[in-house]
């Protein structure tokens, strides 16, 4: 019977923290939601007055999603800008640096630490680039909480 109680303990820890594990990167857009529609609450009883509740929530959700997508699509963009000059940095200076006239045992130590270097930044573009579709559900709960 002790036994027993100590797995179903075990199991249901496993199972909480899977689900924390799934939860917690809606947690921030959630509270960042509701900070901004109690900021935006104000505006949301002046724009009532003049026109329907309903169409003053209307407005503000549809304002705030036009901004939420102006602001993915301005990161995307800088994020597509700044790792085409990386690499173009990146490349020139390596090819700079191999021009040199360099011992052999620089030349192969130096083809070692670009092939290292080349290898962490693709493996940070890759990060990078797989934490858009995070950010984008993230925006989509930004936009549906409140």
């Amino acid at each position: 019977m002790k036994t027993e109680h100590i797995v179903w303990i075990a199991v249901s820890l496993i199972i909480l923290f899977v689900v924390w594990k799934t939860v917690e990167p809606l947690i921030t857009p959630i509270i960042f939601a509701l900070a901004v529609a109690y900021i935006l609450h104000p505006l949301h009883e002046r724009l009532a007055k003049k026109l329907d509740t309903k169409k003053s929530a209307v407005l503000l959700s549809a304002l705030m999603t036009l901004l939420l997508i102006g602001f993915i699509f301005g990161i995307v963009l800088w994020f597509r800008d700044v790792t085409r000059s990386l690499v173009i940095y990146i490349n020139e200076s390596l090819a700079w640096f191999l021009s040199l006239n360099l011992p052999l045992d620089v030349e192969q130590s130096a083809a070692i630490l670009i092939e290292r270097v080349s290898e962490k930044v693709s493996e940070y573009l890759l990060n990078y680039t797989l934490s858009i579709p995070k950010l984008l559900l993230q925006a989509v709960v930004f936009i549906a909480v409140p």
